[in-house]
């Protein structure tokens, strides 16, 4: 739980805020970064690059990422509706959920999915695939479906809970 303690200024993608983020270790001073409903699709996803390399760095003398804060509908709504449509995303991470400025999230980036109309899932010959975020048969078998779009949302849940770490940050691509 957050709360707006004041007005700090303007940044390239639209408020910053003062505030109080109420932790489970006592009261923390925070800025807090929002996005305008101006901005255009590159510099949401440029907010969103933000957040997720600030998420990587833990150190003194570098700002830290606390968390991405939404209220409103749970984006598992959104992943709700894009199945009703028989669309897989397959690609599905924090990086592509965007946040507007009422905290509603927006899932972005459908570079990678694919029309299920007429099949239950969909077999990639793509050459580059999110590892980390990608579930076990669609690594093994390039087989995309609505579970592994499932998996996906779970790496996703993983990075809000762990305020933006990588979920299998500690292994390698290849293990």
């Amino acid at each position: 739980m957050f709360r707006v303690t004041g007005h700090l200024g303007s940044g390239q993608f639209g408020t910053v805020n003062q505030g109080v983020w109420l932790s489970p270790n006592g009261p923390v001073d925070i800025a807090i970064k929002t996005l305008n409903n101006k901005n255009s699709e590159e510099e949401k996803v440029k907010f969103l690059q933000e957040a997720a390399i600030m998420g990587q760095f833990h150190h003194p003398n570098i700002v830290k990422l606390y968390g991405v804060v939404t209220v409103g509908e749970p984006i598992a709504s959104g992943m709700e509706y894009l199945s009703k449509k028989c669309f897989v995303h397959r690609d599905l991470a924090a990086r592509n959920i965007l946040v507007t400025e009422q905290g509603i999230c927006k899932i972005a980036d459908f570079g990678m999915s694919r029309d299920l109309q007429h099949d239950d899932y969909y077999i990639s010959h793509a050459k580059k695939i999110p590892i980390k975020w990608t579930a076990p048969e669609a690594l093994h078998f390039k087989r995309y479906s609505t579970a592994s779009d499932v998996w996906s949302f779970g790496a996703v849940l993983y990075e809000i809970w762990s305020l933006g770490h990588k979920p299998f940050e500690s292994y390698s691509n290849q293990e």
